[in-house]
C-alpha cells in the first residue's frame, strides 16, 4: 500500500500552474536532472529515490508539455542508461534499452545497444555497445528493426556531435574521432583522434554510458549543465568546426589538422609534445585562432595536462603564425588550481539609459580568464591584465536565441536578463531561476521548483 501512494504522488506532483501564456510545471521533489527532447512536446524529470538495502532503484516521471500534466513514472536502477527523444523515453534494464511511449510508459520497442544518435525524422537510433563502446548498430527506431552492425575502434564512448549533415542519410560527426556514416547502411568513414585521457577506461566506459551522461549528442543535454559559453568534456582533448567552405578544422593532443569532407588530409600541424588539452577553435579572416586550456575537466576539479597556450596557423596552409605559452606557474590565489578560460559571446552594460548590453571585444593576443572570486579578466599571453569586470557586472551568454541572448552574471547570486540581438533588455528573470534551456524555439526556465516553458514563436 505504502508503494502505491508513493506512486499516486508521484504523479500529482507534475500537476500545472498556469501564468500568463507559459505553461508551469511543477518539478518533483528530489529532482537530479531535467531532459527534453528535441519538439519539447515532454519532459522527463530523473528524481532520486530513498533506497533500502533490497531496492536501490530511482525514479522517471514524464510530464506533457501542452499543459504541465504529470503522466506516469517508473523506477529504474541507477547506472544504467536512461535518455528521451521526441519517438519515447529510453530505459535500459538488465539485457536491453527499451523505448517507452511518452503517453503511458508502455513499452514501444527495444534495442541491444546504449543510444548515441537519435535522428527522429528518419525513423533511425544509432547505439554502442561492448566494454570498449566497439560495437556500433543501426536501428529503426519506431520497431526495433536492426537495420546494419559493425565493428569500431576502441572508444570511450564520448557525445556525437554533428558537425554537418551533407545529405538527409549522411551526418560528420566528432566523437572520439572524427566520423562520416551513412545513417542507413552503417557505411563509414573514420579520421582517428588522439585524446588527452587519464583512466578514461574507468571513467567514460560503457558503465558512464550507461548512466545518459550526455551521449545522445544534444538530445540529452542536462538541464543543469547547459551553459553554452564553457563546455567541458572530462578527459578529452580535441574539437571539430567545419567553416564556410565546407573544410573541417580539428585539433586533438598532438595535432591541429584541416581535412575536406571526404576526411581526407589536407594538412597537418604538429603540436608541441605534451602540449594539447582542452580548448577551443575559432576563425578570424584567414587565420585559424586556437586556444588551449591546460587542463582536462571543469576548472574547480580539472586536472593538470598538456599546457595553457595561444596560437594561430593559416587557414591554407596550417603554418603557425604565432605561439605563446601562458605561463606554468601562477598565482593560484588569484586564478585557482587551473585557468578558468571564459569563451563564447560575453556581454557588459555599455552605460547608456537605456540600460542596453554590448559584446565585449577582446584585443588580439588576449583571452578572457574567470578569477577565484569570478570576476573576469583579459590577459595577455603572460597573464598581464589588460581590463577586469567585476562578476555582477560581466554577463556570459546561457542560451543563444532566435532573436537574441539569455545573459547572466557570475555573481553569487546570479541574475538573468533577456535580450535582443542588439542587445537591449526584453527581460529580467527573478533571483529564483537557475537555469536555461532551449528547445524547437521553445525556452525552458527553471526558477525555484518550477519549470516555466515559453514558445518563442509566438
Amino acid at each position: 500500500m505504502k508503494s502505491l501512494l508513493a506512486v499516486v504522488l508521484g504523479l500529482l506532483i507534475c500537476q500545472p500552474v498556469y501564468a500568463s501564456d507559459n505553461i508551469e510545471i511543477k518539478i518533483p521533489q528530489n529532482c537530479v536532472d531535467i531532459h527534453l527532447p528535441d519538439t519539447a512536446s515532454y519532459v522527463l524529470f530523473l528524481t532520486s529515490y530513498k533506497p533500502t538495502i533490497t531496492d536501490t532503484q530511482k525514479r522517471i516521471k514524464v510530464a506533457s508539455r501542452e499543459d504541465g500534466r504529470g503522466l506516469w513514472a517508473k523506477k529504474y536502477y541507477p547506472g544504467r542508461f536512461v535518455g528521451i527523444c521526441d519517438h519515447g523515453v529510453f530505459m535500459q534494464d538488465a539485457f536491453d534499452v527499451k523505448l517507452l511511449d511518452l503517453k503511458n510508459g508502455n513499452e514501444i520497442t527495444k534495442f541491444n545497444h546504449i543510444p548515441c544518435y537519435v535522428d527522429d525524422a528518419n525513423d533511425i537510433v544509432i547505439g554502442v555497445r561492448g566494454s570498449n563502446c566497439d560495437k556500433l548498430a543501426g536501428y529503426r527506431l519506431s520497431t526495433g528493426e536492426k537495420l546494419w552492425e559493425k565493428k569500431i575502434g576502441k572508444n570511450y564512448g564520448l557525445e556525437w556531435n554533428v558537425i554537418s549533415r551533407p545529405d538527409p542519410s549522411t551526418i560528420i560527426f566528432q566523437s572520439d574521432y572524427l566520423g562520416k556514416i551513412d545513417i542507413f547502411s552503417g557505411e563509414m568513414t573514420v579520421y582517428p583522434l588522439k585524446n588527452v585521457t587519464h583512466d578514461m577506461k574507468k571513467s567514460l566506459g560503457e558503465s558512464a554510458l550507461a548512466s545518459g551522461i550526455g551521449i545522445l549528442g544534444g538530445l540529452l543535454t542536462g538541464f543543469y549543465a547547459i551553459n553554452v559559453v564553457m563546455v567541458y568534456n572530462v578527459g578529452f582533448g580535441s574539437e571539430a568546426m567545419m567553416d564556410e567552405n565546407g573544410l573541417i578544422y580539428v585539433y586533438d593532443a598532438d595535432k591541429i589538422a584541416c581535412l575536406d569532407s571526404e576526411l581526407k588530409e589536407l594538412w597537418q600541424t604538429p603540436l608541441p609534445n605534451g602540449a594539447g588539452s582542452r580548448g577551443e577553435l575559432h576563425f578570424r579572416g584567414d587565420t585559424i585562432h586556437m586556444l588551449n586550456y591546460g587542463c582536462i575537466g571543469a576548472p574547480e576539479t580539472g586536472i593538470k595536462k598538456g599546457k595553457p597556450f595561444m596560437a594561430s596557423f593559416n587557414r591554407a596552409t596550417g603554418e603557425c603564425h604565432k605561439w605563446d605559452f601562458l605561463p606554468e606557474k601562477w598565482d593560484e590565489g588569484e586564478f585557482g588550481k587551473t585557468l578558468n578560460f571564459v569563451t563564447g559571446p560575453v556581454f557588459v552594460h555599455d552605460g547608456s539609459s537605456d540600460n542596453n548590453y554590448s559584446s565585449l571585444e577582446i584585443p588580439s593576443g588576449c583571452c578572457l580568464i574567470k578569477n577565484t572570486g569570478n570576476d573576469v579578466l583579459i590577459v595577455d599571453s603572460d597573464l598581464n591584465v589588460f581590463g577586469k569586470y567585476d562578476s555582477g557586472d560581466v554577463h556570459l551568454t546561457m542560451a543563444e536565441l532566435p532573436d537574441g541572448y539569455v545573459i547572466r552574471t557570475q555573481s553569487d547570486t546570479p541574475s538573468y536578463i533577456r535580450i535582443t540581438a542588439d542587445g537591449k533588455v526584453g527581460e529580467v528573470y527573478d533571483s529564483a531561476t537557475t537555469g536555461i534551456m532551449l528547445r524547437n524555439n521553445r525556452l525552458v526556465r527553471k526558477s525555484g521548483n518550477m519549470l516555466t516553458v515559453t514558445d518563442l514563436t509566438d
